[in-house]
């Protein structure tokens, strides 16, 4: 990713497309491995699985702390109401709804993840804030975080800061190409963060799919298309997820299940399912 980086802005801008494609899906590895990281199976000795983390989340770039609090939140509340984008109740306000649902589908998403994470790091009283808390999607997805949690991500983001102004000034790097790079890979990134969920059951564990993608696109993914695998075995590693489909629902077509996210989130006719403890939630483990 660093060479691609470097690359782009040593040639024309218009290089910057077919470089910033190779980036977008390496930069799918990369977020795969923070994945493996925030479930403590990266690597054995959790202190070097907790630095992998780092790394892949300075690379993101986000905070590794933040992304482990969340991520803990996601398999807890899965399909739950705080996690519903896909479907809209009569009493939701349908525009908000929709611009909501085409930002994650657009990749408008990711920008939100580095702005907001430094936001809250410097700033943790806006989690307070009345805005924030009115939104179901919202309202329970920082409530956990300590004040050990914002320091810690106070760290983790300045390193991230200062490892990303060295890299500029050694590698000369040019923040025009290095931004459509990074826009490229969001795009790709957020795309991919609910089209294994949407129009799922609600169940919390069951709510996922198994994507069947491309060969090439499901080792960049480290095998992220089996989704709902890794929801119903959390702790296993991305190189047995395979190995686990006899247990679980068959594979749905990426491109069938993608196209279906443009048509927009329909009304809701399931009952909510219920959201679990995250004080009583173990499947991610203390690593």
């Amino acid at each position: 990713m660093l060479f691609l980086l470097w690359l782009a802005s040593n040639l024309a801008y218009l290089w910057s497309i077919p470089i910033g494609i190779c980036f977008a899906f390496l930069a799918q590895t990369n977020y795969a491995l923070l994945h493996e990281a925030i479930h403590g199976i990266l690597y054995p000795k959790a202190h070097i699985n907790r630095l992998l983390g780092r790394i892949s989340a300075a690379m993101f770039p986000t905070s590794y702390t933040l992304m482990r609090h969340t991520h803990i939140v996601h398999h807890c509340c899965n399909r739950s109401d705080h996690e519903m984008f896909d479907y809209y109740y009569s009493q939701d306000k349908i525009f908000y709804k929709h611009i909501q649902w085409y930002g994650i589908v657009t990749g408008i998403y990711w920008p939100l993840i580095p702005i907001g994470c430094t936001l809250l790091a410097l700033s943790p009283s806006l989690l307070r804030n009345h805005f924030w808390q009115k939104f179901r999607s919202t309202n329970v997805l920082f409530e956990d975080l300590t004040d050990k949690d914002f320091m810690i991500m106070r760290y983790e983001i300045l390193i991230a800061m200062v490892s990303f102004v060295s890299l500029f000034m050694l590698l000369d790097l040019h923040w025009q190409q290095c931004l459509s790079l990074y826009l490229m890979a969001g795009f790709l990134w957020s795309t991919r963060q609910y089209v294994t969920h949407a129009f799922t059951k609600r169940d919390i564990i069951h709510g996922a799919l198994n994507l069947q993608t491309s060969w090439l696109m499901d080792k960049f993914i480290l095998h992220g298309g089996w989704d709902l695998v890794h929801h119903q075995n959390p702790h296993l590693s991305w190189i047995h997820l395979p190995d686990m489909a006899n247990q679980s629902a068959d594979r749905v077509a990426f491109w069938s299940q993608y196209m279906r996210l443009w048509c927009g989130p329909l009304p809701c006719k399931e009952q909510a399912p219920k959201v679990l403890a995250r004080k009583n939630y173990t499947l991610l483990g203390k690593k």
